[in-house]
Parts: structure tokens; C-alpha cells; sequence
């Protein structure tokens, strides 16, 4: 079966392959064929087939535009950058260019070069409200609140059940503190599309804030069973457990947060506080070992959860023992 699997697989790949001369101008053969060269770990090896085609015709924009595609989807954003960049030199109101630029350096968190693409996008044509929530996220992340909520609205203008826009207002309105405001939004995202955990998971964070707990336990639940391997889930959920108290609840939902996302260091790190909390030593040392060797710089949290000195100290002596040699 395993077998058969791999050759449903492939065989694509031979397929959207053949047609050489023509794969340059559809876009979506390309996305075709970086899906399955990745699904068979074979993406990276490929990257002469996608070169070939700039090599033969360096003013081929879209040639350059795959290249980036290609790039992008194998985590070198730095290349990806300079291909599409390219691709834009050449044909200077290649929208799509412009925008993938901007996905990767906001995958680079470079957001004003980001802002600086997307917005190229927009001169040349592109006013879809994706776009401008691309837009929007920028000023976000740059904690211009006032740009990215105007861009989201303006969004919305182009279609009232775009999900992400909504949901971007509502991230914005609780960065500043405003809770009943950011909710309203937030369940407007969730009207719009109510099998996305992460606005569950922010719909749970401000119930928190405005005290409704109950509430605010509820919807880290439904989030729980549309997507339980985030690991911001597992963290947020048992907080308010243990703010509320309850410790044997946050350490029970951790344990199962850490079967659920085994290789998320941060809630092996939480969950060794818990249990240090509760006088669980030997415990909360076989989580802290497992975390330092899934992410050892993140043990830095463990200072912030004990901001007292003398824990510090305590815990340091149990890193030191597994500092990397």
C-alpha cells in the first residue's frame, strides 16, 4: 500500500515534467510539481530543471517567478527574494511576483520591505482583500494598529466573509487592550469560518482577559478538536488553570499537550515549571531534560515564570547540568 502511495505520487511528477517548453507559463503546474518533489523529499535535487529555464532565456520572467516559487517552498527566502526580484525587473507589473516577494520577507520578518512589495502589488492592479490583509499584517506586526485595521476594513469593503480580515481587526483591537471590542470581531471570524483553531484559541485569550472563564475554557475546548497539536493551545488552555488554582488540571493538560506536540520544547518547559510548582522535582526534571534537548536557548522562559532569584538559581544549577559540551 505503501508502495502504491509513492507511485501515485511520482508518476505527477514524470507527468508535469514532460511538457518543458510550456511549464514556464503555468503557474499551476508549478505549484503541482513543488508539492510532489517535496512530498518525495526530492524538491532540492530538482532545482536544475527550474534553473534551466532562466539559463535558456534570462528574460523569462516567470522563469525567475518559478525559480522563487521553488525557493521559497525549500526555506531559502534569501534566493527567493533575488529571483522574484528578477521577475520584476523584467516585467515590472507582475503582481504575483510582488507578492510572493512579500510572503517571503515577512517569512524573513523584514515587514517594511514586506509593505514595500505588497503595495507594488497594489499599484499594478492587485486589490483582492487577500492582498490587502497581506498589507494589513505588515502594519500589524509593526505595531501600526491604526494602517493595519484600516487595511482589513478595506478588505472587508471587497468581501464581508473575508475570515482573515476580521480576525486581523480583532488581533489588533486586543494588542491594545481592547477586549470587548477585539471579541466582537474575533467570533465574526469564527461566523465566517468556525474550523480554524487559532481564532478559537484567541476567542479563549479574551474571554480570559474580560473575566468570563468559563467561556473562555469553552472555546480553548473547540479548539482542542479542530487542531490539538498547536502548542500555543496547550500553553493558553493551562494557564488559566493555573491561574485559577487548579494546578493538577494545568499539569494534566500539559501532559497531554506534550503527547499531542512532542517536539514543541516551550510546553516541555512550562510543564517542568508546573511540576516544580508542585514539588514534583524528580518529575519536572525528566521534562526539563527533554526540553533542553529539544531547544536548549528556550529555557530562558523558566526565568520569567520564576521571576524570583533564588528560583532562578536553583534552576540554573539544573540547566548547567545539561549544557551542550
Amino acid at each position: 500500500m505503501l508502495t502504491k502511495t509513492w507511485e501515485i505520487i511520482a508518476w505527477p511528477c514524470v507527468i508535469i515534467k514532460k511538457p518543458c517548453a510550456s511549464i514556464i507559463a503555468q503557474e499551476h503546474a508549478v505549484y503541482e510539481l513543488n508539492y510532489c518533489l517535496d512530498t518525495l523529499g526530492e524538491l532540492e535535487i530538482h532545482l536544475p530543471f527550474y534553473r534551466q529555464f532562466t539559463e535558456r532565456d534570462p528574460y523569462a520572467y516567470r522563469a525567475w517567478y518559478n525559480l522563487g516559487l521553488t525557493y521559497a517552498k525549500l526555506g531559502d527566502f534569501s534566493e527567493a527574494i533575488q529571483a522574484f526580484d528578477y521577475a520584476v525587473v523584467i516585467q515590472e507589473d507582475f503582481t504575483a511576483a510582488h507578492v510572493e516577494m512579500g510572503h517571503a520577507y515577512m517569512d524573513m520578518q523584514h515587514y517594511r520591505k514586506a509593505q514595500n512589495c505588497y503595495t507594488q502589488a497594489l499599484v499594478h492592479g492587485d486589490e483582492g482583500p487577500d492582498l490587502l490583509c497581506c498589507l494589513g499584517a505588515c502594519y500589524e506586526k509593526q505595531q501600526d494598529y491604526e494602517s493595519a485595521v484600516f487595511n482589513y476594513k478595506a478588505a472587508l469593503k471587497l468581501d464581508n466573509t473575508w475570515e482573515d480580515a476580521w480576525f486581523g481587526i480583532g488581533a489588533c483591537l486586543y494588542a491594545q487592550g481592547k477586549w470587548y471590542e477585539a471579541l466582537y470581531f474575533l467570533k465574526k471570524a469564527i461566523q465566517c469560518n468556525g474550523h480554524n483553531e487559532v481564532f478559537w484559541i484567541a476567542v479563549g485569550d479574551t474571554e480570559y482577559r474580560l473575566g468570563n472563564v468559563l467561556n473562555s475554557l469553552e472555546a480553548y475546548a473547540q479548539a482542542e478538536k479542530i487542531c490539538p497539536v498547536n502548542a500555543h493551545l496547550w500553553l493558553n488552555w493551562s494557564q488559566v488553570y493555573y491561574e485559577q488554582g487548579d494546578l493538577q488540571q494545568a499539569i494534566e493538560l500539559l501532559q497531554e499537550g506534550t503527547e499531542e506536540c512532542p517536539e514543541a520544547a516551550e510546553l516541555q518547559y512550562r510543564l517542568a515549571a508546573y511540576l516544580l510548582v508542585d514539588g514534583q522535582y524528580e518529575e519536572a526534571v525528566q521534562y526539563l531534560e527533554e526540553a533542553l534537548l529539544l531547544h536548549y536557548e528556550g529555557h530562558t522562559a523558566l526565568y520569567e515564570f520564576f521571576p524570583r532569584l533564588e528560583s532562578q538559581k536553583a534552576i540554573f544549577k539544573i540547566i548547567e547540568q545539561f549544557r551542550p559540551r
